[in-house]
């Protein structure tokens, strides 16, 4: 914008510049008001702040009155009383020409000094409650009785009991009148509302009840609602005898004709539930909650769905048995039904936590297990997105077997659902509903998540450009697949898409990544996937060509330091990550800068002395480097990484007394951590010891299968060693009955039966038999038994069990 244009004459005129001074020259020169504008406006400077917040309100403008009014809190902060006092006259002459934002700023801030106790109950009696219901009484604005009513209630707690029964009850009482408007009444229900928790009993009862009462039938609808939200104080602040008199009312008001009247009672009536006696509760409040249960019109309907939930939990002590609870479960029903408009058959949905927690997990396969799936698998898709949004607390309450048995085939189907709504619905909550299934058997756990696994993946698919969610699936979800499918399945599956994620896209999405790559790389059940990996990790992103690989990685490397042991993560990871503190990229040496504390704790003395005085003079490199950014950050982080008590060969417990000192917060570069070497110690030999456990496991897991598997061998062959002797006896057979058909055989069996002779056979095995000696069989003439044996049979097939395993 060109400057304006300003004359030589003008610049240089010797007695302007000496009267006025070049600057307020050519500030009057640039601006739009004239003269006397600019006059009205200017501020003595030497007027004290009190002075000047008196002339704005008297003769400012009124932006200036505006800001005098806001700034009361203040002045009354810095003199008291004295300076309220020497700007009442002011404020009450402003307020009666201030437009409605002045008196909004006015309201709030008197609200401010009653909450902040700037004044005393007197003072606020005397200075601030006049002027508040003043206004209240005179004007009509609806913003600004607001803000003065809002105003008077805060003022309430802090006056006599005198001044509320003579000042605020009679403004109530003067607002209610009948030949008021309807909004003066409604300020008349109001106030004699939050009186009524202040006022003395007596006085409450003896002024401003009756009057409570005949509102409650008075001919607006407005005022019958507002009557509505202030009859739970009048039956807490009345003596019990009166509330047989309040519930009559309040019944009257539930079968009012203008729905918004009926709904306001209801709510009414929950709060209410607690003060009215058991007995009247079962005489009277069931059955005519019964019979708002049984109005199938659509305008009961849209009344009772709204607060079904809270109205059942209320009752719930009351109801016995299952003919109290057949109508709330036929009304539920009713509600979500098919024949109901869809918004309607949402908010049933919203209620279903509230009616499950009410009725309790175990009714829940009887009477609401069906209704549940039916809007779960509801037509449209803004139903099935709430039965989503609510599957979580849902679960929460019913538990994991019940979870498992009921709920997942409707948990499989959300996941597969054809609109995008209810699969982004499933997928913020997956972290939560997933181990939901976690059940004890390990057959049933397995074949659960076998069946999830694919249909997450399936969702996760079309998540699309929705990196918050990605984010959130990434960090919170992806860390618990380890521990509950295959190794192999969410290695070949997971994997890629982390490291895909990993590889570029939003920040917030590739930390996330890192992340979970550093739970991939620890949690995986077998060593080979973990070992590939971290050789990944190290081979596409540590020593990466691209830097932004390479800057990626040390994202993945402070969670690696979290799961992984000292141990393991000096032997896989500590060479690459020396090798990015000296990375030719500034900007990969920056980010490496904020590793060194986490580098020196994984190190120990006497064993790592040749690591920890390369690490050193990396870091004093880095404090020197020729990038000054790199050096900053390494000036930022230097103090923490020296001042950090050096690990040792000694345990937690024998620590001295300068390593046991208080933690040592780090903050820098975004990042606070609590560094304590005795926690450190303890939390780092239990994940060796997980580490080690894991290993124990999966060998446990090899031998397991290696036997099942030898055992199923065996069998197999066992199976077709005895076919193949069944068939050989059955071809023997027709030879031993045809020769025994032999005439002659017959005749030598026959005398030698005669004699009582018997004949033995000598036979010798086949060369190559077990030992490689003769094996004596004698066999009965007669029978055919052997009658001694060779135990070769049982050797051999021993000693092949033993050579497979």
């Amino acid at each position: 914008m060109a400057a304006p244009i300003v004359e030589d004459s003008d610049l240089f005129d010797d007695e302007l510049l000496k009267t006025e001074g070049l600057e307020s020259h050519l500030l009057k020169q640039r601006s739009l008001k004239s003269e006397a504008e600019v006059e009205k406006f200017t501020v003595d400077e030497s007027l004290d702040e009190l002075e000047k917040q008196l002339l704005f309100l008297t003769q400012g403008h009124p932006l200036q009155q505006k800001r005098a009014l806001r700034s009361l809190p203040g002045i009354v902060r810095e003199h008291g009383r004295k300076g309220l006092d020497k700007l009442a006259s002011a404020i009450q002459s402003c307020l009666a020409t201030t437009d409605q934002e002045g008196h909004v700023a006015a309201a709030d801030a008197f609200a401010c000094i009653v909450h902040e106790k700037l004044l005393g109950p007197e003072e606020v009696q005397e200075c601030l409650l006049p002027v508040a219901m003043h206004v209240i009484n005179t004007k009509r604005e609806t913003d600004v009785v607001e803000a003065w009513l809002a105003s008077l209630f805060a003022m309430l707690p802090w006056l006599s009991q005198a001044s509320m029964r003579a000042d605020v009850s009679d403004l109530a009482l003067s607002k209610g009148q009948v030949e008021e408007t309807v909004e003066s009444r409604v300020v008349c229900c109001r106030i004699m509302g939050a009186l009524a928790p202040h006022l003395d009993r007596s006085a409450l009862e003896s002024k401003l009840f009756r009057k409570a009462m005949a509102l409650c039938q008075d001919t607006d609808a407005e005022v019958r609602i507002c009557m509505c939200e202030q009859l739970y104080a009048f039956a807490s602040a009345v003596s019990p005898e009166l509330l047989p008199t309040v519930l009559p009312e309040l019944f009257e008001l539930l079968n009012d004709e203008d729905g918004r009247v009926k709904q306001s009672a209801l709510e009414c009536l929950i709060r209410m539930l607690e003060l009215i006696p058991k007995e009247a509760r079962k005489e009277r409040v069931i059955p005519m909650l019964h019979g708002l249960c049984t109005d199938t019109s659509e305008s009961a309907s849209f009344i009772l769905v709204g607060v079904f939930g809270r109205i059942l939990q209320r009752v719930a002590c009351d109801l016995e048995g299952d003919d109290d609870y057949a109508p709330f479960y036929d009304a539920y029903r009713r509600l979500a039904g098919l024949e109901q408009p869809p918004e309607l058959r949402a908010r049933a949905a919203e209620q279903f936590p509230a009616v499950l927690k009410a009725v309790g997990a175990r009714r829940y396969a009887l009477h609401l297990h069906s209704t549940y799936a039916s809007l779960c698998t509801d037509q449209d898709s803004g139903v099935r997105t709430v039965a989503a949004h609510v599957f979580a607390e849902a679960g929460a309450l019913l538990g994991k077997e019940r979870v498992h048995t009921y709920l997942l085939p409707v948990y499989l189907q959300l996941l597969r659902d054809s609109c995008a709504d209810v699969q982004l619905e499933m997928l913020s909550l997956f972290d939560t509903t997933l181990p939901m299934f976690n059940v004890t058997n390990e057959d049933t756990r397995k074949k659960a998540y076998a069946a999830i696994f694919p249909a997450f993946l399936a969702a996760e698919a079309k998540v699309g450009l929705n990196w918050r969610l990605q984010a959130h699936l990434l960090s919170l979800t992806y860390p618990q697949w380890p521990d509950l499918h295959t190794s192999g399945a969410v290695f070949e599956n997971l994997v890629p898409l982390t490291f895909r994620h990993l590889s570029g896209g939003p920040a917030p999405v590739m930390a996330a990544a890192g992340k979970a790559a550093a739970a991939l790389a620890h949690g995986l059940k077998r060593a080979s996937h973990r070992a590939e990996v971290g050789q990944r990790l190290v081979r596409e992103f540590a020593r990466h060509k691209s830097c932004l690989n390479r800057a990626a990685f040390v994202e993945v490397a402070y969670n690696l330091v979290k799961v992984f042991s000292a141990r393991h993560f000096r032997e896989a990871f500590l060479p690459c990550c020396l090798e990015l503190l000296r990375d030719p990229v500034p900007t990969v040496r920056i980010r490496s800068m904020d590793m060194l504390p986490y580098l020196k704790l994984v190190l120990r003395l006497p064993e790592d002395a040749s690591l920890m005085e390369r690490l050193n003079k990396l870091a004093e490199n880095a404090v020197e480097d020729s990038d000054k950014d790199v050096a900053g950050a390494a000036r930022d982080v230097m103090a923490v990484f020296q001042q950090l008590p050096m690990r040792t060969g000694m345990s937690a417990s024998r620590l001295s007394a300068s390593q046991s000192s208080a933690p040592v917060q780090l903050s820098s570069g975004g990042i606070s951590v609590s560094f304590d070497v005795a926690a450190f110690e303890t939390a780092d030999r239990s994940k060796e010891e997980q580490e080690a456990r894991l290993l124990r496991d999966e060998e446990a897991d090899d031998r397991r299968r290696l036997d099942d598997s030898g055992r199923g061998l065996g069998t197999a062959f066992r199976s077709r060693l005895g076919g193949t002797m069944q068939s050989g006896v059955r071809s023997a057979q027709p030879k031993m009955t045809a020769r025994l058909s032999n005439p002659s055989v017959q005749r030598s069996v026959s005398l030698n039966s005669s004699s009582g002779q018997r004949r033995s056979f000598d036979r010798a095995p086949p060369s190559g038999g077990v030992g490689g000696s003769a094996t004596r069989t004698s066999f009965s003439a007669t029978s055919r038994t052997p009658t001694s044996s060779s135990s070769s049979s049982s050797s051999s097939s021993s000693s092949s069990s033993s050579s497979y395993r």
